[in-house]
């Protein structure tokens, strides 16, 4: 039985370790436009009603870019698209700060909101082809039902490559 044991404990562990090695079948998200054209991903890019987006009187961030593609993942290191599903990617100069999805949010709904991709970005996902204009509020608080009426201001982002 001990023997069996063991044998059970580096079995898994071996095959934890093989799947943590591949990216295989992970879904990816370019880090710029440039890097979504050359995954032929890119679908258009999108600006922002303001630059900078200002959150509060004390929260604000400059954005670089706002692109639209086409949800992925890698297949053998292969980018291949997901479906028809899509994902918004907004870029920012500086790093978020903590209070992100705690202090506040960028969203319409507990589903349809913005959440952190990176230290310095923010993206949101649709299951179809978003319009050319979103409109989106910035919430005080968390996402629970309670925080989805207390809103800081609305931004509304706009398709440039129409």
């Amino acid at each position: 039985m001990h023997l069996s044991f063991k044998f059970l404990i580096i079995l898994f562990t071996s095959i934890f370790c093989i799947s943590c090695d591949s990216i295989s079948g992970h879904r990816g998200m370019s880090d710029s436009i440039h890097h979504s054209k050359k995954n032929k991903t890119y679908i258009k890019e999108y600006q922002l009603n303001q630059n900078p987006l200002i959150i509060n009187d004390t929260i604000t961030f400059n954005v670089n870019s706002i692109w639209l593609e086409h949800q992925w993942k890698y297949d053998k290191n292969e980018v291949n698209p997901i479906d028809s599903s899509f994902q918004l990617i907004i870029d920012l100069n500086e790093e978020l700060n903590s209070g992100f999805s705690f202090n506040w949010n960028i969203a319409n709904s507990f589903m349809n909101s913005f959440r952190k991709c990176s230290k310095k970005c923010i993206m949101v996902d649709f299951k179809t082809m978003p319009p050319d204009t979103l409109n989106y509020h910035i919430l005080k608080g968390d996402l629970s039902k309670n925080n989805l009426g207390k809103k800081f201001s609305n931004l509304q982002i706009i398709a440039v490559d129409q």
